[in-house]
């Protein structure tokens, strides 16, 4: 099973990358690489993503995105999260995907940046909701296939694309 990630910039990386890692260590969690999810956990094959990839991200340079809330949930992978708004770039790329993958899964694109994954309490969650301070916009550079497992250590990125390049690597 894979999923199809962006990735974000360096500096926003690093600022991202600690604050789960800051959530992570304070509520021993499981760490995990930032991103949005553009396509959610299909069962194909590699080269059928990548072809799809490749034809939904030409001429897209890296962009912005900003912040919409903080939000929360009771699914795991939205235990805090921040959302995002839609805009051009992320639903153009989410539709070609959809547009191809759709036939293996469906996905419902809701864009966000989960930054910690663990069972909580809804008190827990919404004081840490109001709580998280995080800035308003963060650059997307890359988009990438991630090898899905349930066991988040086990997570794999098997191949990243460059965002306004054709620069791909295994």
């Amino acid at each position: 099973m894979f999923a199809i990630w962006f990735l974000f910039g360096k500096e926003d990386g690093r600022y991202l990358d600690h604050i789960i890692k800051d959530l992570s260590t304070q509520h021993n969690s499981p760490f995990f690489i930032p991103h949005i999810t553009v396509y959610g956990l299909v069962n194909t094959n590699l080269e059928t993503i990548d072809n799809l990839i490749l034809e939904s991200i030409k001429g897209v340079k890296p962009f912005l995105v900003e912040k919409n809330s903080i939000g929360y949930s009771d699914d795991f992978w939205k235990t805090l999260f921040i959302e995002i708004k839609q805009n051009l770039y992320l639903n153009s790329i989410n539709e070609k995907l959809t547009n191809g993958l759709s036939k293996f899964s469906n996905y419902e694109f809701s864009p966000h940046i989960s930054v910690i994954y663990k069972k909580m309490n809804d008190n827990k969650k919404k004081f840490m909701a109001q709580n998280l301070n995080v800035k308003n916009d963060f650059l997307v550079s890359k988009i990438v296939i991630h090898e899905f497992s349930n066991n988040v250590e086990d997570w794999k990125i098997v191949k990243e694309y460059d965002l306004g390049g054709w620069n791909t690597f295994y």
